[in-house]
């Protein structure tokens, strides 16, 4: 109900944009709220499916958490990937760059499909599992159920929208989905490391924004959803969009999903939230 009706919260300011142009402080501070409140309830979900895995049904949980040591090397993996993009842009063109970026971005916003269409008398169709691939030695551990095909083909039909519209609408959808997805799978390990995650990319934004132009030349060259579009002037030729990285809102997002996990589970009796799961 949550997700519902932070989605229908984002559905009204963006129909509020088609004909004024909000300011940018309330489109941005607006849209990171409630993509971050619809997140952290995906991810509270994933808690529980996990705590079942593990306390109920005895398979192993299959959450990957975030360590210390990932948190020290992120910055230094993501700076890699912006200067590869960087490069890519420069001496291929954005051209090449766009296709794989679609691609991927499509397959995330189908998880957000999905947790929406569970909300739907749909819902059924993610009891059959048609593929089930488990392997054990990388982690793998994969369930295709039709639902799933159905919410890979509505995101990659926006996917197709967004490609021959170059539409900012079709664009948010995809770029808020994806986020989404992101706070609801990424699991901090420990305060300790979120703190350090947020700590060093405090200073790779500073170099990266301030310091050079690779974080802007890749946000505004690349025609892919990975940030948020925001009218600023509708009566400009072409009209004029700001704009918000979508790392902006999930990294925050995803700290504050632990807050909120940790929250939750504080105030849980864990030993009778077992024997009612045991119980059925």
């Amino acid at each position: 109900m949550i997700e519902i009706i932070c989605y229908a919260a984002l559905a009204t300011l963006t129909l509020i944009n088609f004909f004024y142009a909000l300011p940018v402080i309330i489109n941005t501070t607006a849209f990171s709220l409630l993509i971050i409140v619809a997140g952290c309830n995906r991810s509270t979900g994933e808690m529980i499916e996990n705590f079942k895995k593990v306390h109920v049904e005895k398979t192993g949980s299959s959450v990957e958490t975030i360590s210390k040591e990932d948190a020290m090397q992120f910055p230094l993996y993501a700076g890699g990937m912006l200067c590869s993009l960087y490069a890519m842009i420069k001496y291929f063109g954005k051209e090449i760059v766009n296709p794989l970026l679609l691609g991927y971005m499509g397959l995330g916003a189908s998880t957000g499909i999905k947790g929406l269409l569970l909300h739907t008398s749909l819902a059924k169709l993610d009891e059959k599992k048609l593929i089930k691939l488990k392997v054990e030695k990388i982690s793998l551990d994969l369930e295709v159920s039709p639902l799933d095909l159905i919410s890979l083909i509505i995101a990659y039909s926006a996917v197709g929208v967004y490609i021959l519209t170059k539409n900012w609408l079709f664009n948010n959808i995809l770029a808020t989905l994806f986020c989404v997805h992101g706070i609801q799978f990424m699991f901090l390990g420990t305060f300790q490391t979120g703190f350090i995650l947020l700590s060093l990319l405090f200073f790779y934004d500073i170099f990266f924004v301030f310091g050079t132009d690779v974080m802007l030349t890749v946000a505004k060259s690349i025609d892919a959803p990975i940030k948020l579009l925001f009218p600023k002037d509708w009566s400009a030729e072409p009209p004029q969009f700001s704009l918000l990285g979508l790392g902006d809102i999930v990294l925050p997002g995803v700290f504050i999903a632990l807050c909120l996990r940790y929250d939750i589970l504080r105030h849980c009796d864990l030993k009778k939230a077992q024997e009612l799961y045991e119980q059925g």
